[in-house]
């Protein structure tokens, strides 16, 4: 989903008007994070939620659609509700969790109800839309990269926007119909330069701008004007910060002028004689604001250039280094699940590995006479299949990584090779992480093998899932994790071996104990306790 801002569009330095506009994932202010994706039902599809559309404790995010990546993908339904009353909904197309293509979007908060009609790109609006509100706020014509760009119309009502429409008569901006203030012409970057009835008016109009603007130009450059961004402290314009040294560079890094600011809030700044349109102003804190400017922007008055630029995001080296990480990490882990889906796609398509037909044997199983826990010394069972010395070295070289996406893959590797041990530390490591879904392959793949430690991963998976939040298993399913524990130490798989020698010195059976605790260390001397 995109981040979904009830933002506020900066109209010129004067105008505030909020439209509901979306952001693309790539374009993220210093204050995004991770913490603004949101798993969406039934799937677990990916989302974006933007932070400001503060979330209650009974939240429910719903996908119709399909999801690839773990991000909510192609055609369907996006349903937001907060305390049952529906916050957003969205009917349309999604890309990368993003709104994308042709959609309608509605959005409730406390002041308002509005729908938005058009196509998004990546989670901005892009080309001819629509938006009306209950209120009685209406916007209506083509967007740029989520801001009025072209012929467009704006209406307001009094009571909501009285400030705005001052600043918007000063500036002959629009006129009153009714109970509503009309701005009616032609936009740039969210910003209402002209005046006009329609599109074919606003044209001549804008031509004849485009030619004042660069003879206007042409003076300012022999008289040794030089561009400029005003670097101010507040949002209100009112403090320069003057005396900040900058650096101005293109989107590769390479500096194309630094200074400090003036005491009007001036940086100045210089095209990319490459011809790049992309920018970074940088201060010594690390904070930086990325910049688009077009090729025409820089053949406008210096006071007409900040208006023509557009900002694509702001935030700080160490938000830039981190999501760097976060990028990195979730790409190993879309890495990890491929090759665990490849690795196990034999077993998953196997109605005999699936988890109910496990279960369904084990059942079974459990009615013969030897499934029974009885007190008596455990007669040890060792399970030491023959692996390859390179399955062997694999697993090993394996444990000694840090953990992560990387010692996962090199665990997945190892178990390609057939080493049973790496499957299973692979399911322990996604219980670890509350995981239960992604470890399913591996028990399905233990139990395809017939490995005994299926039996133990999918009681740990139970056990995990039956005193989730704190909760008390019922009898019946604590009597399944221990039948399906005994099993696994019947047949030789040492940390389930352990793991009921724990359970027979609990309940006072300490000749079983000490017997399942001999035979699990003499297969993996690690278990020692």
């Amino acid at each position: 989903m995109s981040k979904m801002k009830y933002q506020q569009l900066i109209v010129g330095a004067v105008l505030s008007l909020p439209l509901l506009m979306a952001q693309p994932a790539c374009a993220d202010t210093a204050d995004d994070a991770d913490s603004h994706w949101a798993s969406s039902e039934p799937a677990g599809c990916k989302v974006w939620i933007d932070v400001q559309q503060e979330a209650s404790a009974s939240r429910q995010i719903k996908w119709t659609g399909a999801c690839q990546n773990d991000k909510a993908v192609g055609k369907g339904s996006l349903t937001v509700t907060d305390d049952g009353k529906e916050r957003l909904h969205f009917d349309g197309e999604m890309q990368e969790g993003n709104f994308h293509s042709d959609g309608v979007l509605k959005t409730a908060d406390h002041d308002d109800v509005c729908t938005v009609r058009g196509s998004f790109v990546r989670g901005e609006m892009e080309g001819q839309f629509e938006e009306s509100c209950q209120s009685g706020t209406r916007f209506a014509g083509r967007a740029h990269r989520g801001q009025l760009a072209g012929f467009g119309r704006v209406s307001l009502p009094r009571a909501a926007y009285e400030s705005l429409i001052a600043d918007a008569q000063k500036r002959r901006l629009g006129a009153w119909q009714g109970q509503f203030f009309l701005i009616s012409g032609w936009w740039e970057g969210g910003s209402p330069q002209l005046s006009c009835a329609s599109e074919a008016d606003c044209l001549p109009l804008v031509a004849k701008r485009k030619a004042a603007f660069a003879q206007q130009a042409q003076r300012e450059a022999k008289a040794g004007v030089r561009p400029y961004l005003l670097m101010m402290q507040s949002t209100e314009g009112n403090a320069p910060m003057s005396g900040m040294p900058y650096a101005w560079s293109d989107a590769g890094g390479k500096l194309l002028s630094r200074g400090v600011v003036d005491n009007k809030g001036r940086a100045f700044i210089v095209p990319d004689p490459a011809g790049g349109t992309s920018y970074r102003m940088s201060l010594p804190s690390g904070y930086f604001w990325e910049w688009e400017a077009q090729a025409d922007c820089w053949q406008r008055p210096v006071k007409a250039l900040q208006a023509c630029m557009r900002q694509i995001r702001s935030g700080s080296s160490a938000d830039d280094e981190f999501r760097a990480q976060q990028k990195a990490a979730a790409s190993e882990q879309a890495l990890f699940r491929e090759k665990v889906g490849a690795w196990t796609k034999a077993a998953q398509n196997d109605p005999a590995s699936s988890i109910d037909a496990i279960l369904a044997e084990h059942r079974k199983w459990s009615a013969l006479p030897q499934a029974r826990i009885t007190s008596r010394p455990f007669t040890c069972q060792a399970y030491q299949p023959a692996l390859s010395l390179q399955a062997e070295l694999a697993f090993a070289e394996a444990a000694t990584l840090p953990a992560g996406n990387h010692q996962k893959l090199a665990y997945v590797e190892a178990a390609q090779l057939g080493n049973w041990r790496a499957a299973a530390r692979l399911a322990s490591l996604m219980l670890d992480d509350e995981m239960w879904e992604d470890a399913m392959p591996m028990i399905q793949w233990l139990a395809s093998h017939q490995v005994p430690a299926a039996y133990n991963k999918l009681a740990d998976v139970l056990q995990m899932q039956s005193t989730y939040d704190g909760e008390t298993a019922s009898p019946d399913a604590l009597s399944l994790i221990d039948s399906l524990r005994w099993r696994a130490a019947l047949q030789g798989d040492p940390v389930a071996q352990i793991k009921m020698a724990r359970w027979a010195r609990a309940n006072q059976q300490d000749g079983l104990a000490d017997s399942l605790r001999d035979c699990a260390v003499r297969q993996n001397p690690e278990l020692a306790e």
